[in-house]
């Protein structure tokens, strides 16, 4: 399709993010989501069969989400600290500017998308579920 990090980069969006769910119905139910500010910084294309089983094993392990995700901040100001050595008013901007690193993963025959933050690891540790023709 032509959709890469770069078509999508400086877009920051929020959405609902349910934290260690396994299936999507968990995470469309999720009283204890929350509101996060996020980045795509991939898309990740899966054909259906495959797309099915990772809307129904969130907490499976996956190749394609290892060592991705994270937590970022724009603001020149902060480029190379570490968030402990920030002051309390630093910290305070930081969190108002930061956002989740995300994988963006989708079916090109199915009309939901899921946004990933494995935070590094290879399962979908956060998770929001967002229509595909949102983000593109």
């Amino acid at each position: 399709m032509g959709i890469s990090k770069d078509a999508v980069k400086d877009v920051i969006r929020e959405g609902h993010f349910s934290r260690k769910v396994n299936t999507m119905q968990e995470a469309l139910v999720d009283a204890n989501a929350t509101i996060d500010r996020y980045k795509i910084m991939e898309f990740v294309s899966l054909e259906e069969e495959a797309f099915c089983e990772f809307a129904c094993g969130f907490l499976e392990e996956y190749p394609f989400l290892a060592g991705k995700g994270d937590i970022g901040c724009d603001l020149e100001v902060f480029q190379g600290r570490d968030y402990a050595w920030l002051s309390k008013e630093e910290r305070q901007l930081y969190n108002e500017f930061c956002y989740r690193e995300c994988v963006a993963v989708y079916c090109p025959t199915q009309r939901l998308c899921f946004v990933v933050d494995p935070q590094g690891y290879e399962y979908a540790r956060y998770v929001h579920i967002t229509a595909y023709q949102n983000l593109i």
